[in-house]
């Protein structure tokens, strides 16, 4: 089975790293596509037409900041792992990413083996759920569900016979 080439999405205003990081990528991950986008709001257009494998984005960003993005993702496509990086090493920021869906944060300057470990990660993760997902239509389980439609639907002929609570049905009736 031949598996398609994985893509990302790489959101930065910063000109030099939207060169140097698909140019280190490409050296460490050859089989790898990276597409570039210099705002939010261009890449929100391409995210709603591709599935990208993996998003990567700035947090601080002029316009709609990387938090902002990461909210929007996760309403387009809440399964696609996102990667938030900046140079801001604040706390908060970090939890607030994390709480918010993020991958994985990681802070400027980057340190490329766990940068590149990380986006690997996540591509795996990404291609197993896609893969489970799959695999398993044919279950009739939905993805974001943890039991299948039998268990969750009850057929239109069945009608409960006891009341709705447990334990009024044992109770002496005077």
């Amino acid at each position: 089975m031949v598996t398609p080439q994985p893509c990302i999405l790489l959101v930065d205003d910063d000109d030099a790293l939207l060169q140097a990081l698909p140019e280190a990528l490409a050296l460490r991950m050859p089989a790898i596509q990276v597409q570039v986008c210099v705002s939010a709001v261009e890449a929100l257009e391409r995210i709603r037409q591709y599935d990208y494998d993996a998003i990567i984005s700035d947090i601080k960003m002029p316009g709609m900041d990387g938090l902002a993005l990461l909210t929007r993702i996760k309403e387009l496509r809440p399964e696609t792992p996102t990667l938030l990086i900046t140079g801001h090493g604040e706390h908060d920021l970090t939890i607030q990413a994390l709480r918010g869906g993020a991958y994985d944060f990681i802070q400027k300057p980057l340190d490329r083996d766990y940068f590149v470990a990380a986006l690997q990660r996540a591509i795996q993760a990404y291609g197993l759920r896609r893969r489970y997902v799959s695999n398993n239509r044919h279950w009739n389980v939905m993805p974001n569900r943890s039991r299948p439609w039998w268990r969750n639907e009850r057929a239109s002929w069945w009608k409960p016979t006891r009341p709705k609570t447990r334990f009024s049905a044992w109770l002496p009736t005077n």
